[in-house]
């Protein structure tokens, strides 16, 4: 390719909002939320085998997951928080 025709896509791409790279200025969404989701998936299955184990408590174990969505929706937002904050810094 002409280094001219190179420089005019490049111009092109600047001028449209186009990266010329991958930008990581996401990479924060996908830490927080994979943050998020082994967290849950912790509290899911701790929940699930306590419930099991203390049948006398008159719970589905089944129900955990209804305490592993709070708790996936509580920590995507503190994570998608602080993980934006640090990558301001």
């Amino acid at each position: 390719m002409p280094r001219e025709q190179a420089s005019s896509i490049r111009e092109f791409r600047r001028a449209a909002g186009w990266a010329t790279r991958v930008s990581n200025s996401n990479h924060w969404i996908v830490k927080s939320l994979l943050a998020a989701a082994a967290i849950a998936l912790a509290v899911f299955a701790v929940f699930y085998g306590f419930l099991m184990v203390h049948q006398e408590l008159g719970i589905a174990p089944a129900s955990s997951y209804k305490m592993a969505l709070a708790v996936f929706v509580l920590s995507a937002i503190i994570g998608l928080i602080y993980f934006r904050t640090r990558a301001n810094r």
